[in-house]
């Protein structure tokens, strides 16, 4: 995170609320009213900074943050979880779900776009949960909301 915190702090300016609480958090908040620049402070980190991973909670919010910053949009429920067939019921594989039928899990993607990624934007990030927060924080990457 600390690779980040100083292009951050220059770039801040676009908007005056960005901030770190604490240096040792690996979350970056920005906040501020429409049309402060938060999109802009997001396209101009993910073009001098490579290697970031943009995310939104909704399919229409990642289109939309792709389309403004010019870099690739994706969920953020798709950059963390994949789905995986629970067996159900069978006796020889036991679900750990309760359910005697099979069906469709979401698992951790440990090898999937945010482990890969230096870092993450995410967009519109008082739409996220705690569990789907703190699902994307447990892959250790910075994280500018």
């Amino acid at each position: 995170m600390q690779a980040l915190v100083g292009p951050l702090r220059r770039i801040h300016p676009y908007c005056p609320r960005a901030g770190l609480d604490d240096p040792h958090d690996p979350v970056f908040r920005l906040f501020g009213a429409a049309g402060v620049g938060k999109t802009t402070t997001a396209r101009e980190v993910m073009e001098r900074h490579p290697g970031g991973l943009q995310c939104a909670f909704s399919g229409k919010a990642a289109y939309n943050l792709g389309a403004k910053t010019g870099h690739p949009a994706q969920t953020l429920h798709s950059a963390i979880y994949r789905p995986e067939q629970c067996p159900g019921g069978r006796p020889s594989q036991h679900c750990q779900h309760g359910s005697d039928k099979p069906h469709v899990v979401f698992a951790r993607n440990w090898s999937g776009a945010l482990s890969r990624a230096r870092y993450l934007i995410l967009d519109e990030c008082s739409m996220v949960n705690e569990t789907i927060g703190r699902a994307a924080e447990s892959f250790g990457k910075p994280i500018l909301v």
